[in-house]
């Protein structure tokens, strides 16, 4: 997978749950607001994870050719 892919797999995982929680009876609108804000955080940091983790092994990659 790309690293858009990535991210793309992701956002679509956040906005899944942030249906789930939307159609959901257990929660007042208040604690909907709070759980889809953490969704959202969570998403932006393993948006950043990605990127991070696929720039490394970019490097990594290029580092084993170079000494093959």
């Amino acid at each position: 997978m790309t690293t858009e892919e990535k991210i793309n797999f992701d956002k679509n995982c956040k906005e899944l749950a942030s249906n789930i929680v939307d159609n959901t009876d257990n929660y007042n609108q208040i604690q909907k607001d709070i759980l889809k804000f953490i969704l959202e955080i969570y998403h932006e940091n393993r948006k950043s994870s990605i990127i991070k983790c696929d720039k490394q092994a970019k490097m990594i990659e290029k580092l084993m050719k170079e000494n093959n």
